[in-house]
């Protein structure tokens, strides 16, 4: 049986009693805290408003069914994490499976020949950019991508949310540093 947090309790005297936290009262504290992140995560992966609040929803029904289960030395955000990273790339697998007579046509734009065109981008366009190249990285890079520049997770919180070794993470995020350069440059 996990150990149960503690809710300070004010009294009439200067001490200060405490008292355990019911499961119910673990969980809310913990979907107050974390439901922001974990959608946000799942909307940079999935680009889908929709599928990013069912992500969310599996997620944490998920917390709900093994709260009980949960080691409090192990740190939940990362279970939490690691929950709504398969629930994102089971949602990216249920994308692929559509056949292509479902999917729109897209226009094909042929670029100017205009030299100006080739200015730098100011910081707006850049990010508008990013995030539409995150598109065309792989599961495995855009997860890191994600974690990294969105949620702003150290190497060592990635590696331990994805099960990797921590050189894995950090060379996964340098080549898909590359090629996110290579993308948007047009290389």
């Amino acid at each position: 049986m996990p150990v149960m947090p503690y809710v300070p309790l004010e009294s009439s005297q200067s001490a200060v009693l405490v008292k355990p936290m019911s499961n119910e009262e673990v969980y809310t504290n913990l979907v107050n805290t974390h439901l922001d992140e974990i959608y946000n995560f799942s909307y940079h992966m999935l680009f889908d408003h929709e599928e990013a609040q069912d992500v969310a929803q599996k997620t944490f029904i998920a917390l709900h069914k093994n709260i009980i289960k949960l080691d409090l030395n192990f740190p939940v955000r990362a279970w939490l994490f690691r929950v709504a990273r398969n629930n994102c790339l089971d949602a990216i697998k249920r994308k692929k499976a559509l056949l292509f007579s479902d999917l729109e046509e897209e226009s094909l734009e042929v670029p100017s020949e205009d030299p100006g065109l080739e200015t730098k981008l100011d910081d707006v366009l850049f990010l508008e950019s990013f995030k539409e190249q995150l598109k065309d990285l792989p599961a495995n890079v855009r997860e890191i991508m994600v974690m990294k520049y969105y949620e702003d997770l150290t190497f060592e919180e990635i590696s331990d949310i994805l099960a990797r070794p921590l050189n894995t993470v950090k060379s996964q995020f340098y080549r898909g540093k590359i090629r996110l350069y290579k993308i948007i440059k047009g290389l």
